[in-house]
């Protein structure tokens, strides 16, 4: 099954997830992601996960890093309630019942029925999507910050890994992320989810983003040959591995 059609085929009123079974299902996609980061993440770094949902990026990354910290921007009410509780016990995660973007407000999240990771803040995207696969969505209002904005509120002054999974708003954050990088002058790797140009809405404006990561410093990617929806890892150039 395709990656695409694993996250947004299907539709129908939204059952009652089965929690194990939804991380038994993606469990193996998300350590194989956080193995392709693990080896630029110190072992006391800051990663922020952006579009965290229940925590399971961040959870298997801190298994293999426990004295590294997190804060996790999850903007679904029942999602970040499942992350607090995760995290409960760990004083180094913060958790944030927010979304990300390229500007402060308060707007609309789609969610499919059938898929807890498929949440997006995009309209466009919805009905692209829609078009395509059979998919039914319930609405939640929901509160958009400016990373910058919120990091200078909150005093972040430290992060080495952003990693971001929105469904096609992923540009938008790292639009409000970018005048970190530029008044910080910090360098995180960043991991995020891209929409190739055939299903993405904004592919201009993703693209000048990425354009922007290249002047700062991060190392080129091939992103001709980027399935629909993919994992791209963006690593500053010159970045030493830590193992």
């Amino acid at each position: 099954m395709s990656r695409v059609k694993a996250l947004f085929g299907g539709g129908g009123p939204r059952p009652e997830i089965d929690w194990p079974a939804w991380e038994a299902r993606i469990g193996r996609i998300v350590t194989s992601e956080v193995e392709r980061v693990l080896p630029y993440f110190p072992d006391d770094g800051v990663i922020v996960d952006v579009g965290a949902n229940i925590g399971l990026f961040t959870a298997t990354l801190l298994g293999r890093r426990p004295r590294a910290s997190a804060i996790c921007f999850e903007p679904v009410a029942s999602f970040c309630e499942r992350c607090r509780a995760r995290f409960a016990d760990n004083p180094r995660v913060r958790i944030e019942n927010l979304a990300l973007g390229n500007r402060n407000e308060r707007t609309t999240i789609y969610k499919p029925t059938h898929n807890p990771g498929g949440n997006s803040l995009v309209r466009a995207q919805v009905e692209i999507y829609t078009s395509k696969h059979r998919v039914n969505w319930e609405r939640e209002q929901v509160e958009v910050r400016i990373f910058d904005d919120w990091a200078r509120e909150a005093g972040i002054t430290r992060v080495d890994l952003i990693k971001t999974d929105t469904e096609g708003h992923d540009y938008a954050v790292l639009q409000g992320v970018l005048p970190f990088l530029e008044r910080t002058g910090q360098r995180p790797v960043i991991l995020s989810e891209l929409l190739a140009k055939s299903l993405h809405h904004a592919w201009d404006e993703q693209m000048a983003v990425v354009e922007r990561l290249y002047a700062l410093g991060y190392q080129k990617v091939d992103l001709e040959s980027m399935r629909e929806i993919d994992d791209i890892l963006f690593v500053p150039a010159g970045r030493a591995r830590v193992e």
